[in-house]
């Protein structure tokens, strides 16, 4: 049986973070987090994790910093904001998001798409 695919996590705020964590692990995934950009980026090219899961706006820079470096790693990435701008911004484009507050469920099926585990 194979490992579970790994999942980064970069959030700053601690309760989505965990919040995430905890929710992926329940469907089977391993997970890395991160507080910041700094930091995930670090872990990003350490560990080559099978998803990328941003916020847009984190410390130490950004997710969309964080979606070009996997992208360039062949990495796929969904990133995440509550923010208006960031919304208006992401909604629609080449990146696939969601807006917080959003279902968990929400969250699980674009995992699912994105790791192609859905049709």
């Amino acid at each position: 049986m194979a490992d579970p695919l790994l999942i980064l996590v970069v959030e700053d705020d601690y309760q989505i973070r965990i919040l995430i964590a905890r929710h992926l692990e329940e469907q089977g995934y391993r997970l890395a987090l991160a507080n910041d950009a700094t930091v995930g980026a670090t872990i990003l090219r350490a560990v080559h994790p099978s998803l990328l899961i941003a916020d847009v706006g984190l410390r130490g820079g950004n997710g969309d910093d964080l979606a070009k470096l996997a992208r360039a790693m062949n990495i796929p990435t969904l990133l995440i904001s509550g923010h208006p701008l960031a919304i208006e911004q992401h909604e629609g484009g080449t990146v696939p998001f969601l807006h917080k507050p959003f279902r968990l469920s929400e969250l699980v099926q674009k995992v699912e798409e994105l790791l192609g585990k859905l049709p």
